[in-house]
């Protein structure tokens, strides 16, 4: 029935930070150098005002808080009542959804919230990414974190305003928001998201966008909310610890990792799937600890992975490691060079690429994002063959071959920097092959920047380029000023003289 919110029902709705503490800014622009700006880091704000000391609340009190209208974006009030105390957090209910349900059934449901977010969110996000009272300690003097179900609230949201009691319409306390139109289930995983978010905002402001929200995403893995056959179901997911924003990634490949789509609803959800694959990959192959020291670590995005993975003692680059996953993301074999190329806990390839069964084989211009990808499988080629691609100057190429042929798997990923000559072309080699994957990319020519929660607007750069895939081995003069980079070439195993086949297995 129109109008009547119905507390813990419905389909689970994508989360997102609402908040923005600077105007955002756009640009399409591909040619642009985009160089870190200044921010304001949460460890250098000095409140001028001193915060009252809440010493408790009581069932039943009620209080009014500002929220933010999803259909406007405007600031409004709404009156809840406390309808659950636990260990770590209130549950507030607004008065609305209460007298859409009766009370009895609010108390009942927000119990079982209360007990959920004491067992399960909090111990699980305080061992992730730390305490919620970060560098900017307890706002409002109650080590409580407050829980608004309310239709005035995206799916789930945390509000930066609300732990800056400078801000005018700042309700003065750590809280998150859950939608009352949200299933039970669905309730938990936005709710652990969102807690996520909190923890993270309350250490500092500036971290890229796809850490994240990945790591939020990473949060409902890490609770075992992915490897639940009723989440699984209740999330529309296609198999364990993977969810349905996933599957939008496995379709759109081409999305930078980097800069998020929030103008396209599909894109958007996109960049969700995207950016926890991204997290769970690190956490795979690292471990989960680089996650967690990602939130203390200075530098932020790409540099703060680099950083993290030096501190570990891995020697790798940001570059090295996409070109990793994104070879994961398409062939995701996990018994293959250390796992390094696929996932040990999920099921996952991408499946939006163009299948080639004869050549010479020459693509439209298409656009490329930087740190997108775009995915090629070429059936039965020949045993030699030449990749000829546009340059994407200033920026880089980076190319993943993966080759399948009578002696199992081979793979060769390149960077190619070429700022003069218009194409490059690439010899790859086999015996008897029996599929081909081209994997290719844009990116940048070093460390790379990526979009911001202070600057989240910011678009991808990109280009357009045209990818040929040609018979044989083709020569061309190469000039002096061609820089090209071989990563990690000529990896081929054999285990028993057995060609490796993909093998899709249940990773629960």
């Amino acid at each position: 029935m129109v109008g009547k919110h119905t507390f813990f029902q419905g389909i689970l709705t994508v989360t997102i930070i609402t908040f923005v503490l600077f105007g955002s800014i756009t640009t399409s622009s591909d040619e642009r150098n985009l160089e870190k700006p200044t921010l304001l880091n949460k460890k250098e704000i000095q409140f001028s005002i001193s915060v009252k000391q809440n010493k408790g609340e009581s069932l039943g009190e009620q209080h009014t808080f500002w929220v933010v209208d999803p259909s406007t974006g405007n600031y409004e009030q709404v009156t809840a009542k406390l309808l659950s105390i636990g260990q770590y957090c209130y549950i507030y209910v607004d008065l609305t959804t209460i007298n859409a349900i009766g009370e009895t059934e609010a108390t009942e449901r927000s119990n079982r919230y209360s007990s959920e977010f004491d067992s399960i969110m909090y111990p699980t996000n305080l061992e992730l990414v730390g305490h919620p009272d970060g560098f900017l300690g307890d706002i409002d003097g109650d080590p409580k974190i407050t829980v608004l179900v309310t239709p005035e609230s995206y799916g789930g949201a945390y509000l930066f305003k609300d732990d800056d009691p400078t801000h005018p319409y700042s309700n003065h306390r750590e809280m998150v928001y859950i939608h009352s139109d949200l299933s039970e289930l669905g309730g938990y995983s936005n709710l652990i998201h969102e807690l996520n978010h909190l923890i993270w905002f309350n250490h500092e402001l500036d971290e890229a966008i796809f850490v994240l929200e990945g790591t939020a995403e990473y949060s409902r893995y890490k609770a075992g909310y992915l490897n639940n056959l009723s989440y699984i179901l209740a999330f529309k997911a296609a198999d364990y610890n993977l969810t349905y924003l996933t599957n939008d990634f496995k379709a759109h490949p081409e999305s930078s990792l980097l800069y998020w789509d929030y103008d396209d609803h599909i894109l958007n959800r996109a960049s969700y799937g995207r950016s926890y694959m991204f997290m769970l990959y690190l956490s795979e192959r690292f471990g989960e600890e680089l996650l967690t020291d990602l939130v203390t670590i200075v530098e932020d995005g790409p540099a703060g992975i680099e950083t993290a993975l030096q501190n570990k003692g891995f020697n790798y680059s940001f570059n090295e490691i996409f070109l990793d996953w994104i070879t994961a993301c398409t062939i995701d074999l996990e018994d293959f060079a250390d796992g390094r190329y696929g996932y040990q806990t999920a099921d996952f390839m991408i499946n939006s690429g163009s299948e080639i069964t004869q050549l010479p084989y020459n693509s439209i211009e298409r656009k490329y994002n930087l740190y997108g990808f775009q995915v090629k499988k070429i059936h039965s080629p020949p045993n030699e063959f030449t990749m000829k691609i546009t340059n994407p100057k200033p920026h880089a190429l980076g190319i993943s071959v993966v080759i399948n042929d009578k002696n199992g798997w081979n793979i060769s990923q390149i960077v190619s920097y070429n700022n003069n000559d218009d194409e490059s072309y690439l010899y790859f080699s086999g015996d008897e092959i029996n599929y081909a994957y081209i994997i290719t990319s844009i990116i940048s020519t070093s460390t790379p920047y990526a979009a911001s929660f202070v600057y989240p607007r910011l678009t991808a750069p990109y280009k357009y380029l045209t990818l040929a895939i040609l018979d044989g081995h083709v020569t061309v003069e190469v000039s002096e000023n061609a820089n090209l980079r071989i990563l990690y070439t000529g990896l081929s195993i054999i285990i028993s003289s057995i060609v490796i086949n993909h093998k899709r297995k249940s990773k629960r």
